[in-house]
């Protein structure tokens, strides 16, 4: 295990004293991996083009791990589904990419949410 101790003063309400950060074993890349990253069913998630065009369709890209059933949905930032993209449909393991279509966005910031197997990940998309 490494670990380093940085000193750190922060006023109003937040503690002042020594940060101390380790890594998590001594394999770690230099920031460490959550354990669960490593076990992830949907990785390398990305959008293009990013930012896109209002009425345009950008093109979501992601590798699926395991074979299952996958969602993906549009979500502002205050958290309201604003559309969505794939309902529950079964995909093949492998590279995979689906049109988003921005028809009924206005500009602004989203999150495209994909759910598979239990679990929850995100990529940030701006329409202009």
């Amino acid at each position: 295990m490494s670990s380093c101790a940085l000193a750190c003063t922060v006023q109003g309400n937040f503690r002042t004293g020594p940060l101390t950060w380790t890594a998590p074993d001594s394999s770690a890349t230099g920031l460490g991996t959550p354990p669960k990253a490593k076990n992830r069913t949907v990785t390398a998630l990305s959008i293009s083009p990013n930012p896109a065009a209002t009425g345009g369709t950008a093109t979501l890209h992601f590798d699926l791990r395991q074979a299952g059933l996958v969602r993906v949905s549009v979500q502002d930032l205050a958290g309201a589904e604003r559309a969505v993209v794939l309902q529950q449909t079964h995909l093949a393991a492998g590279a995979q990419q689906l049109p988003l279509p921005l028809q009924q966005l206005p500009p602004g910031l989203y999150l495209v949410l994909t759910q598979s197997r239990g679990e929850r990940e995100h990529v940030r998309l701006e329409v202009r």
